[in-house]
């Protein structure tokens, strides 16, 4: 696993990516493209990721899944067959507002582990930041 540090410049390119997610979250029409795989990944936009030192790639989308809006994050490495640290993708997590504590454990996130075909490994941080209005989840 490959250690994680996060300087002034990583801060500020987590930011700069936190800030234009939230400006531009993926409506429930791209999310249903992007699924049917009529619209680039996320990962693909200069504007979702940016590149951290020893070779952490991050995207970061915020997403309207029809009954609740998520915030998504994946983490990877430039190094095939190999794992980012859980410890430094909780600490990317964190500084894009996700719930984790001192610890570096997570709130009301899920992590769900990708294996590409290819031996890449991308975790994935989801959480739900609201139901939405009208729908079931927003009428629990």
């Amino acid at each position: 696993m490959t250690a994680l540090i996060l300087d002034g410049h990583g801060q500020a390119e987590l930011a700069r990516v936190r800030e234009y997610a939230e400006a531009n979250q993926l409506s429930y029409a791209q999310m249903l493209r992007l699924a049917q795989g009529k619209l680039d990944p996320p990962g693909d936009d200069a504007n979702r990721r940016c590149h951290l030192e020893r070779g952490y790639r991050v995207v970061y989308t915020i997403e309207d899944h029809g009954s609740r809006v998520m915030r998504h994050l994946s983490v990877s490495l430039d190094n095939r067959n190999a794992a980012p640290h859980p410890h430094a993708v909780a600490m990317i997590a964190k500084e894009l507002g996700f719930s984790v504590d001192d610890k570096l454990s997570f709130g009301r996130g899920t992590i769900i582990v990708e294996d590409h075909v290819h031996g890449w490994f991308a975790p994935n941080v989801l959480e739900e930041l609201a139901p939405v209005p009208g729908s079931e989840a927003g009428a629990e």
